[in-house]
């Protein structure tokens, strides 16, 4: 014997039930309904009476109109997961090509070259752009990844696939510098990627972007300090910070004290 039972909710509309034929949709209001069966060529029907909570005391308008609200803002929220659907192929190609800038910049060869200089020795550096999915950032794997997770992030009211929760991980000899890497590795990676936009920056502008470098010498040994003061002379125009007593051959030096600036 097969028992069905209906949990008094219209079904979902297409574009919120993410494949589910089964989602529930709004809630059916009290009143008259007909229950239909087909099977093996017959079909066989009787009616349904769905009563109102005794103890709410409503009138049927009242059920109604809930009905219809109701409605209403799931139409909406079917037309905005339809919007997004249709969107996705876009969003999923920018995304990619985002990407590709994002890599281009920071990644090799450039902060290959500039890390190992800085740090006066033989490193190897690798920058991978980690996303959500892991290694996958084929538009495919993306957009299916997208699929998956638009339910819950309907239901959560919060996106959980996109670059918000991407990032870039970088490797020094193939160990994973941000969980493993000393403190002066980390800040001497963070300094050879800014200087490492240098060149890519200056290739895509046109011109030279002016670097801003806040105390970028504190807790580096001298050999690195000297190492950084020779890379930064090579850019067009540096404003570097720091406590201590920096010379730089070529450089103009301010001195900031008790609120005032003066040359040095």
């Amino acid at each position: 014997m097969h028992r069905f039972v209906w949990p008094l909710r219209y079904p979902a509309p297409a574009e919120l039930a993410n494949g589910n034929p089964f989602a529930d949709g709004v809630w059916a209001a009290p009143g008259s309904y007909t229950v239909t069966l087909e099977a093996a060529g017959e079909r066989l029907s009787q009616p349904l009476e769905v009563a109102p909570d005794p103890r709410l005391g409503l009138p049927q308008e009242a059920y109604d109109a809930q009905l219809t609200l109701a409605r209403e803002v799931e139409d909406l929220r079917a037309r905005v997961a339809g919007a997004v659907d249709r969107s996705d192929d876009e969003l999923v190609g920018s995304a990619v090509r985002e990407l590709s800038q994002i890599l281009s910049i920071t990644g090799p060869p450039e902060l290959a070259r500039v890390y190992p200089a800085l740090a006066g020795g033989r490193q190897k550096v690798e920058v991978a752009y980690r996303t959500a999915l892991g290694e996958a950032t084929e538009p495919a794997a993306l957009l299916e990844a997208l699929e998956r997770r638009r339910a819950d992030e309907l239901r959560r009211r919060i996106t959980l696939v996109g670059p918000h929760r991407d990032d870039l991980a970088i490797e020094l000899d193939g160990v994973d510098a941000r969980a493993f890497g000393s403190r002066g590795q980390q800040r001497l990676l963070a300094l050879a990627l800014r200087l490492a936009e240098v060149l890519p920056v200056t290739e895509a502008a046109g011109t030279a972007p002016v670097l801003l470098l806040d105390d970028a010498l504190s807790e580096l040994d001298p050999l690195v300090r000297d190492n950084v003061v020779r890379e930064i002379q090579a850019a067009e125009q540096v404003f570097l910070t720091s406590p201590d007593d920096v010379v730089v051959s070529g450089a103009a030096r301010w001195i900031v004290e008790s609120g005032g600036i003066a040359a040095a």
